[in-house]
């Protein structure tokens, strides 16, 4: 009887174990975003006239990379926290931007099995958003840097390649809460230098996302 309570008990801490060994899950990952940088425009007195920075409509394609920290909640749930990093880059006179942006998530599976699973996510996000300097003629206008919270949604997979390891795919779309502003300086041959504000900056995402995850 002992020896049978015995081998129950250790069974149990193997049990055990191997759950805990699928707790937590790191993620490296990478990302290929397509970013829509919305602003309404700003008129300016230039050195031959009236001048205006048009940046209703900034879209721009990128690549980036970040980590995902996941915590696994009962069966089927999911906590998590990431960070990501992008840059944007447009060689015309529509602005460059590079967006570092932390946030944090829930999400379910809704399909799952063994060596896979098929789940929803949401969650919020904070974009710190460094504006390059654009041109607009001879006139350069310098941008603040500003942050702007977002709400998340996304679909994804992820499937066993060991017993530790895993790989994942992720579609997530990103939209702002509200608009924000963003203060700029305009400066140029013949033109005094000015201080203006870009209004109702707004920025939407889409991205997907190919990730290598350890389970630890």
């Amino acid at each position: 009887m002992i020896k049978l309570i015995s081998s129950l008990a250790a069974i149990g801490l193997m049990g055990t174990a191997a759950h805990a060994e699928e707790v937590f899950t790191v993620k490296a990952k990478a990302i290929s975003s397509s970013s829509n940088l919305q602003a309404n425009s700003v008129t300016f007195q230039g050195p031959t006239g009236v001048s205006q920075l048009e940046n209703s409509d900034t879209k721009a394609n990128a690549m980036g990379f970040g980590a995902d920290f996941d915590f696994r909640v009962g069966e089927y749930g999911h906590l998590g926290a990431e960070v990501n990093y992008t840059d944007y880059f447009n060689s015309n006179e529509k602005v460059s931007y590079k967006d570092l942006y932390p946030a944090v998530y829930g999400a379910v599976d809704f399909l799952k099995d063994t060596n896979y699973s098929v789940y929803a996510k949401a969650g919020v996000s904070y974009h710190n958003l460094e504006l390059e300097d654009s041109k607009v003629g001879p006139v350069t206008v310098a941008y603040d840097d500003f942050d702007i919270w977002n709400f998340d949604a996304g679909l994804g997979v992820n499937s066993k390649l060991t017993k530790d390891t895993s790989i994942g795919l992720e579609y997530r779309y990103t939209g702002s809460f509200q608009a924000e502003s963003v203060a700029l300086n305009t400066s140029g041959v013949g033109l005094t230098p000015s201080s203006q504000r870009l209004r109702d900056i707004k920025l939407m995402k889409n991205e997907v996302t190919a990730s290598v995850g350890m389970m630890l």
